[in-house]
């Protein structure tokens, strides 16, 4: 479930936010919407963030968030189409992690990477055990 929770008017920017329901009210993620007045070609200038992180235990918690972001954001300026050298629109900075090797190992899966670990724990706490 989202929905709008909150619309202030800063400077030239309409700043939106809210939270939304990740896991039946266990889980609030923030999201702010930033919009300026139509642009010269007549299109509507806006950008969303919508997968802020962290994610948040209450909806206050994380709307309060959202707030505090979106009313930062709009007091710094940010452009919302930063144009690029081409006349274009810039793309966004890659993520930090992207590009990087590896895979993500959860905490169950840890010392299964065939290495050897577990066997030589079980190995070990079993000379231990047959003493």
């Amino acid at each position: 479930m989202t929905s709008n929770l909150y619309r202030e008017q800063r400077g030239p920017y309409l700043v939106e936010a809210g939270a939304a329901d990740l896991d039946r009210g266990k889980h609030w993620q923030p999201w702010v919407k930033l919009a300026l007045p139509r642009r010269a070609d007549g299109a509507p200038a806006s950008r969303s963030f919508d997968r802020l992180k962290p994610v948040f235990g209450t909806r206050a918690a994380a709307l309060r968030y959202a707030i505090e972001l979106g009313r930062r954001l709009a007091d710094e300026g940010i452009d919302l189409f930063p144009a690029s050298s081409d006349g274009g629109n810039a793309p966004w900075p890659p993520h930090p992690l992207a590009g990087r090797r590896g895979r993500y190992v959860s905490r169950d899966q840890r010392g299964r990477s065939g290495n050897g670990s577990v066997r030589s724990m079980i190995g070990m706490l079993a000379g231990i055990f047959a003493r």
